[in-house]
């Protein structure tokens, strides 16, 4: 009996961890199982692509809008305590302007900023009250933060009672961040909603200035051996280091498992289905 007691305990103790586990993973199976439902249904209504969630990847969305890629998706900053954002990505046709805008304070909770950039004022006297500002340009500025583009982001700051946003033009893409892991559909589709309602304003002053640039110094650069971190894949939004694509249409570099989800060209207007890899550059032999 002496020996049967402390077997007895580790069973109920074995028994007490593996009840906790189960209640754990069920639980993350029936927040993955909500996540999956809206943005399946955020997929249906936009006829996109829905990526599941899983143990290992958080969902995602991607659909076409007036002739531009789209991502719905969520970020974490990881570590023992992550903060969630749900985010919205929109292809952005210039490739040289730069622009950031939150409200004060906002900043210190993202960690990020553009080295060297100041706040700008564009005129609007509320909106330069209320935002801290960031670009490259002042003129683009004041043309992308129109007052339709201001009103979106007003809103999508007030959505789900969490005054915070950051909306960013970097890397060819206009970029929502929205503080919260958003799993109910009808906060998420109005995320979307005021994003591309952002994104149309913004585009209004720009549409008549847009030209597809193409980019055979890049293509030069990388074929050459030069450093990959010169292009940055439109999809993803990383620096593409390997497994390198360009647009047969435009020469836009992409990833190739990126283009292969998208299915075709991610630069605005372009719609480009056709991609090659660059030539490699035959290495010249040393002269002895």
């Amino acid at each position: 009996m002496e020996n049967v007691a402390p077997i007895l305990g580790f069973i109920m103790v074995v028994t007490f961890i593996g009840g906790i586990v189960a209640a754990v993973v069920a639980m993350a199976a029936a927040q993955n199982k909500k996540t999956n439902e809206a943005y399946g249904a955020l997929a249906r209504k936009y006829g996109g692509r829905l990526h599941e969630a899983n143990w290992f990847s958080r969902p995602s969305v991607t659909f076409d809008h007036n002739g531009t890629w789209v991502r719905v998706d969520i970020y974490s900053t990881g570590g023992k305590n992550p903060t969630y954002y749900t985010q919205v990505h929109m292809g952005w046709p210039e490739p040289n302007f730069r622009m950031q805008v939150y409200p004060e304070g906002f900043m210190q909770r993202m960690g990020k900023t553009f080295l060297g950039m100041s706040d700008i004022e564009i005129g609007a006297p509320e909106f330069d009250r209320d935002y801290i500002i960031t670009g490259n340009d002042l003129g683009m500025l004041r043309g992308t933060l129109n007052p339709r583009a201001r009103m979106a982001i007003d809103a999508l700051r007030a959505l789900k009672g969490k005054r915070s946003i950051y909306v960013a033009v970097r890397n060819y893409q206009l970029l929502v961040k929205k503080l919260g892991l958003i799993r109910d559909l009808a906060t998420l589709n109005r995320l979307v909603e005021l994003s591309l309602m952002l994104y149309d304003a913004a585009l209004e002053e720009q549409e008549k200035g847009i030209q597809f640039l193409d980019s055979p110094s890049t293509e030069q650069q990388l074929e050459m051996g030069e450093p990959a971190e010169a292009a940055v894949c439109q999809i993803c939004g990383d620096g593409i280091e390997s497994d390198l694509v360009y647009c047969r249409g435009c020469k836009t570099p992409h990833h190739h498992d990126c283009w292969q989800y998208y299915g075709k060209c991610s630069t605005f207007g372009c719609g480009q289905r056709e991609c090659y890899r660059p030539r490699k550059r035959p290495k010249s032999k040393r002269k002895v």
